[in-house]
């Protein structure tokens, strides 16, 4: 594609119906594709990874080509979009040279694990479309929470308090190429801001490392920010959950008004499983496995939405400079823990 067709091209596709590659062939990549696939009219091209392992899997799973690099990837005839699905330190490269190609990206949150990165991408994304991966906004009961915040339904905001309490195990398995604040606060940093319309201007952290101190990983952060309008936010993260614990995910938002409360539960999502040895909370919102070998889920209806974005010309569910900003909190909160004190945004 030479530069000139690159800035030509403008969303929505001028073909009705999109060719999609993912970069990445972890477990959110695969699941990137089974999304794909279970959106009609879609067509899932192939996968890039540099694992062996990875790239012999999803050729078995999806029978597609899976390349080692996205130069051989971008190579291909007609290509529009990507998913880029790589660890959360890695989103650099890849975002630049899909954007600088003039693909349509759907980047996993959250946009970069650094500020200047981050904005290299922002930069990059000037008339393309680019949609960062912030889940939860496709999530039916945060959107719902949001209208009834702002119709005013439990008067003026006092304040907020969220819980994301994650499974063990992701810290083992991502290593240094992520963190606590990184892989699992980020989501509330963005839902906060998403929900109230209000930016979260200053926050005070602590943590602490025990169970993972063996991998220079904190267990647990607990946070104050404070919104725009001085409205206080009690955040609370960690993610050494046993693996049997709920359904690996024991999440809550309380939203308090002058005149009542918005509450949403993400541990006990509707599915109680007792055995003998246990009481679970199957995951029934993120991830759906149907038996006609569709998927479903708040991971669908996002990536369905940026074939939307994609074919139709929407406003995307997330703007580039949420995210940004998500990412700019999550560095004061790393500033905050760092040097024990209050940092402004």
């Amino acid at each position: 594609m030479t530069e000139r067709e690159v800035e030509a091209r403008r969303w929505p596709i001028s073909h009705r119906w999109p060719r999609i590659a993912v970069i990445g062939a972890g477990l959110m990549g695969r699941r990137h594709g089974h999304a794909y696939r279970s959106i009609p009219g879609v067509e899932l091209i192939g996968f890039v990874d540099h694992d062996p392992a990875a790239q012999a899997e999803v050729r078995q799973i999806f029978g597609l080509p899976c390349h080692s690099h996205w130069d051989e990837l971008f190579a291909a005839d007609g290509l529009d979009a990507v998913s880029i699905c790589l660890p959360d330190d890695q989103h650099l490269p890849a975002s630049l040279a899909a954007l600088e190609r003039g693909l349509a990206v759907l980047l996993e949150k959250p946009l970069a694990t650094d500020v200047r990165e981050a904005e290299r991408i922002v930069a990059a994304s000037q008339d393309r479309l680019l949609l960062v991966g912030h889940m939860l906004r496709f999530d039916a009961r945060y959107q719902q929470a949001r209208r009834l915040l702002a119709a005013g339904r439990i008067g003026d905001l006092v304040h907020l308090t969220t819980r994301r309490n994650s499974a063990i195990g992701a810290a083992s398995r991502y290593g240094k190429r992520t963190s606590l604040l990184w892989h699992v606060a980020v989501h509330d940093i963005d839902l906060v801001q998403w929900i109230t319309g209000r930016p979260i201007v200053e926050v005070t952290a602590k943590g602490v490392s025990r169970r993972l101190a063996p991998l220079q990983h904190l267990d647990s952060v607990l946070a104050l920010a404070t919104l725009g309008d001085d409205t206080p936010v009690a955040m609370e993260f960690s993610w050494i959950m046993p693996e049997h614990f709920g359904s690996g995910l024991d999440a809550r938002l309380e939203v308090v008004g002058t005149e009542g409360r918005i509450e949403v539960h993400g541990l006990d999502q509707g599915l109680r499983v007792a055995d003998r040895t246990s009481l679970e909370f199957p995951d029934t919102t993120r991830w759906v496995d149907y038996d006609d070998g569709s998927a479903g889920g708040i991971l669908v209806a996002e990536i369905a939405h940026f074939v939307r974005c994609l074919v139709e010309g929407i406003t995307p569910g997330v703007a580039v400079a949420d995210a940004l900003q998500a990412v700019k909190v999550a560095a004061a909160l790393e500033r905050s823990l760092a040097e024990g004190r209050t940092v402004v945004v």
